[in-house]
């Protein structure tokens, strides 16, 4: 499974032939080729950056091939590391005691979700996807016999989910809280190896900063949450729930609540408390970015949840499906939050960005039309609000299962379509060599100058493909794309640009730049690199 997932994941995933996911992208990229070089910095800086693990994975292809080889070949790591997903689910489903072609449907499932697309971009996503599902797995097992040994495993792959994502800190927090509901009172000395590492981190972010300890992700607002945000995070927090549902296909999902609900056994108490509590947190911080920044689905944030939703269904069927009043009330809730909720209000250019679910509904509305398009994601999302009831009454519980790994492929096909379509755009409006910076000005260091009326997000390109572009100056008024490292360059009355160094880059979209005695080596879409010794043109060097 993890091999055929894999060889067919790749074909599309090299087919994506430009990075666009920026700042992220080109963040993760920097310090994947700074590690090569022996140091973790970005433009020179040392970077405070806890999510090192996806770059330590990806230094080696940085350090070893040309820009263009190394980007393929990440993406091609990432599908690999995505395809192992299925492993942890099928093991998770098995330790449950569901059936072994049902377990088997679960792992198909992991690998099947549109979040796949994931791993056509050099983001953190696909390094920390299987490590996280691999340490619910293991926390399941944990919480069930907390040996030492189980414990040790679950902090490992925990350990490494956090250093890929730090968002992934919601893992051992939702095993604290699964293990104080599981055992009350006896919970610090039935789980002490869990709690040993956790309870000092913990102070030490009091004690240190989380700016300090968490570097760019101190800026979370789960930090920062108040009374006046809350009544947003909590509207946030029913969208995210509703498009979660609706990108599993419906199905599954009313059967799934009603499986956590009065679990059999120590096993599935584990796994109920474990995946509400991780549920209720990953979901809280997605909220909660949606509601103090741009407001929109958070796709990358939650689809951790979506491999547990067909294991919880599995719970479901096991018990006889059980609960059929809360299914059918479910259901319901759905079929009427689709006909007032239209998804044209959720897609867009930026507004789908992080969720390949709505990267397709965006396909899909390209293709018909918006309103044609609502209206036939509205109609398939009662038909699966009413194939949930019809296996609450009825049965064929393993055939809603196939149902909904068939939709993960269609909802995954067209998210990818629709990546090559966007890919493919933006690459015609790129150079035809992405590193002509490099080609241009071998071996030497280049300063990027950013200039007033710009477009600073144009920037990420030439930084993005060009390790030569090491600095960044701000010129005037100018302002930088990102939060790393970028200075003002003072002017002096001569027309001194002070502190630019090496050749320089210039941002021509919005101003026009003069210089002295420059050479012009190359141009390509807004940019002009040139020699210079760096001195802006004065009245006295032009004739009169």
């Amino acid at each position: 499974m993890v091999a055929l997932a894999a060889a067919v994941r790749s074909l599309f995933a090299v087919k994506h032939t430009a990075a666009r996911f920026f700042p992220d992208e080109y963040t993760y990229a920097s310090l994947g080729r700074s590690i090569g070089e022996g140091h973790y910095a970005i433009r020179g800086a040392t970077a405070h950056f806890p999510a090192f693990l996806e770059p330590l994975l990806t230094a080696p292809a940085w350090a070893l091939f040309s820009t263009t080889t190394a980007y393929h070949l990440i993406q091609v790591e990432n599908v690999i590391l995505m395809s192992l997903a299925c492993v942890p689910a099928y093991l998770l489903a098995r330790y449950l005691r569901l059936s072994r072609g049902y377990a088997l449907v679960c792992g198909v499932y992991a690998v099947a979700i549109p979040s796949f697309l994931f791993a056509s971009f050099t983001l953190s996503d696909p390094v920390g996807y299987p490590f996280a599902l691999a340490a619910v797995a293991s926390g399941v097992r944990a919480l069930d016999r907390p040996t030492i040994r189980r414990q040790a495993l679950f902090l490992a792959f925990a350990g490494l989910a956090t250093f890929a994502r730090v968002q992934y800190l919601a893992v051992p927090a939702a095993y604290v809280a699964a293990a104080a509901l599981l055992d009350r009172r006896r919970f610090p000395r039935a789980h002490w190896l869990v709690l040993a590492p956790i309870a000092p981190a913990f102070l030490a972010v009091l004690a240190v900063g989380p700016s300090r300890v968490l570097g760019l992700y101190s800026d979370n607002p789960v930090f920062k949450l108040n009374f006046g945000v809350l009544h947003a995070v909590g509207h946030w927090f029913l969208v995210h729930l509703f498009l979660l549902t609706l990108s599993t296909g419906v199905i599954v999902v009313p059967g799934a609540v009603a499986g956590l609900v009065r679990p059999r056994g120590r096993a599935e108490r584990a796994f109920a408390f474990m995946a509400a509590a991780l549920a209720f947190l990953l979901i809280l911080q997605a909220s909660s970015y949606s509601a103090t920044g741009i407001e929109r689905f958070r796709g990358r944030y939650v689809f951790l949840l979506l491999p547990l939703v067909p294991i919880a269904f599995g719970l479901y069927l096991k018990r006889g499906r059980p609960h059929r009043p809360l299914v059918i009330a479910i259901a319901v809730i759905v079929a009427l939050a689709v006909a007032r909720l239209p998804l044209s209000g959720y897609t867009g250019p930026v507004l789908s960005d992080d969720s390949p679910f709505l990267f397709a509904v965006t396909f899909v509305q390209l293709k018909l039309g918006i309103t044609l398009s609502s209206l036939l994601v509205a109609a398939l999302a009662t038909l699966g609000a009413a194939a949930a009831v019809a296996v609450a009454l009825v049965g064929r519980g393993f055939a809603a299962a196939i149902v909904t790994v068939g939709i993960a492929v269609v909802v995954s096909a067209g998210a990818v379509a629709n990546d090559l379509d966007t890919t493919s755009t933006l690459r015609s409006q790129l150079p035809h060599r992405l590193t002509w910076v490099d080609d241009a000005s071998p071996g030497r260091l280049v300063t990027a100058v950013l200039t007033p009326g710009g477009a600073p997000g144009d920037l990420f390109e030439p930084l993005y493909w060009n390790r030569s572009v090491q600095r960044e100056l701000l010129l005037g008024n100018a302002y930088s794309g990102d939060t790393w490292r970028s200075a003002p360059a003072p002017v002096t009355a001569e027309g001194r640009l002070l502190g630019a160094q090496g050749n320089l880059l210039f941002d021509v979209v919005g101003t026009t730049v003069r210089l002295a005695d420059a050479r012009l080596l190359a141009r390509e879409r807004g940019f002009a690199l040139s020699v210079t010794r760096p001195r802006l043109s004065t009245p006295a060097d032009r004739p009169s």
